[in-house]
């Protein structure tokens, strides 16, 4: 079962030229770094790829990532998928700097992994959109719930619980020790 925050969904593609990794104009999408730099100082859970125009394994990622837009468009979700062409990255001194405060180097391409409250998380899934988007599910929007955790008061309550047993039993051992002395 996957929980969803209601929301409003998020694309960012941000490049050196204005085109996607085929050379297409880039359209219906925010381009501006400002863009996304607002979402992450708003905490927005983001879904991050960080590509270049050169690589071949980008070329085979790009066309994955339109069928995850696609895809996710259809849900209900709050989060934010964003694109950084390598070329971009590298003039753009606030993105260096969230790069900085999210100790984050890219040092291959692509690069894919996930934002959530101001944390870099390295995605290793599959790179085919069903993947992604059940990782962005599960993953990102779960992390966003807070949910997924046990609970942790019990787990520590019964260590209490065995330490405390402990103690009393090597009391009664000193007790009985102590009267067979006498």
């Amino acid at each position: 079962m996957y929980i969803f925050m209601s929301g409003q969904l998020e694309i960012v593609h941000i490049t050196d030229n204005g085109k996607n990794i085929d050379g297409h104009k880039i359209t219906n999408v925010k381009t501006k770094v400002s863009d996304v730099l607002d979402l992450y100082n708003k905490n927005k859970p983001l879904f991050i790829d960080f590509y270049a125009n050169w690589c071949g394994h980008c070329k085979t990622l790009a066309p994955e990532w339109e069928k995850l837009i696609t895809n996710i468009k259809k849900e209900n979700t709050d989060v934010a998928l964003v694109s950084i062409e390598a070329d971009a990255l590298k003039k753009e001194e606030d993105l260096i700097k969230m790069m900085k405060e999210l100790n984050l180097e890219v040092s291959g391409f692509p690069t894919i992994g996930a934002v959530i409250n101001k944390k870099f998380t390295s995605y290793e899934g599959e790179r085919n959109a069903e993947a992604m988007l059940d990782y962005i599910k599960t993953k990102v929007l779960h992390k966003k719930q807070g949910g997924g955790g046990r609970k942790r008061s019990s787990k520590k309550s019964t260590r209490r619980t065995k330490k405390s047993t402990r103690r009393s039993r090597s009391k009664r051992s000193r007790k009985s020790k102590r009267s067979s002395k006498k």
